[in-house]
């Protein structure tokens, strides 16, 4: 069974829901203060433990950020890891070898798939790491959480990362709090793969009303890059000019891409940072 006991301490299973301003006009109500429990569902087949973390920014501090795992400040931005082993080193992917993704897009928006395209283009284009298009999935968030991401195909391990939006009511059954637009979580693998990512899933919240596109904070391309920042590592930072941003107020700037220190973590988790070992690949 999976622990429901919660703490940016407790990995590798870390569920990350992003709790944003919604869009101009959509006026939803705030979310509980910081340190509210959290129902969260755990499927059997899980292992490790599942942590939630928020970016509330309606009512964290900026100076919420410093919580975080680990931190970095390079000398034009500002990022941190998601999870970091006991070396100190981050949880990433293999980077040498693609990430496979499947698009559920059941009640997803019509410009969902070409937004995903670009997003991970740009994670891609940024890590180094391929990411391969498995095509469209009838696979939902239950099924794929209740095997612990394991594939039943033969000669498959892992699933694609699952990419899926959800209805409003449905998206509220696994984040019960207002204004949650999407949650991400990269799933780690087991024995000698315990700090590699092998697979995982990003919700999205379809009635949250994002705009298409990439044009703005919270447009679903926007969206779609912060939670592959986390899928490939990254956790949150307080300067509001990276995608991986977590504050109380969000400023009014032209975000749109990628800011420095979101370029300098992905470089951090890309490529550049060698292959993985075969023994861990082995699982």
């Amino acid at each position: 069974m999976t622990s429901r006991t919660r703490g940016l301490d407790e990995v590798p299973y870390h569920r990350d829901m992003t709790q944003l301003p919604p869009p101009p006009g959509a006026g939803a109500p705030l979310p509980p203060p910081p340190g509210a429990s959290v129902p969260d569902r755990a499927s059997p087949g899980h292992r490790g433990r599942r942590v939630i973390v928020f970016i509330l920014a309606v009512v964290l501090a900026a100076g919420a950020a410093a919580s975080t795992i680990s931190r970095s400040h390079a000398a034009h931005g500002d990022f941190t890891f998601l999870n970091t082993a006991p070396d100190g080193s981050p949880y990433r992917w293999n980077p040498c070898e693609p990430i496979h993704y499947a698009v559920n897009l059941n009640g997803a928006p019509p410009y969902a798939l070409t937004d995903v395209r670009e997003a991970t283009h740009r994670v891609s284009e940024a890590t180094g790491i391929p990411f391969v298009y498995d095509g469209a999935t009838p696979i939902g968030v239950d099924y794929a959480e209740g095997r612990g991401f394991q594939s039943a195909l033969p000669g498959q391990r892992w699933m694609p990362v699952l990419i899926i939006w959800l209805p409003e009511d449905q998206f509220r059954y696994y984040a019960s709090q207002p204004g949650v637009l999407a949650f991400s979580h990269p799933q780690t693998g087991d024995g000698t793969m315990i700090y590699q990512y092998v697979s995982g899933e990003l919700v999205v919240n379809a009635g949250a009303g994002l705009t298409g596109g990439f044009a703005e904070r919270y447009s679903d391309g926007l969206v779609l890059m912060h939670e592959l920042g986390h899928m490939v590592g990254l956790g949150h930072v307080s300067d509001p000019n990276e995608v991986m941003f977590r504050a109380r107020d969000v400023p009014p700037n032209p975000l749109d891409d990628w800011g420095p220190g979101d370029l300098v973590g992905l470089e951090r988790v890309g490529r550049d940072a060698g292959c993985l070992t075969d023994i861990r690949n082995d699982g």
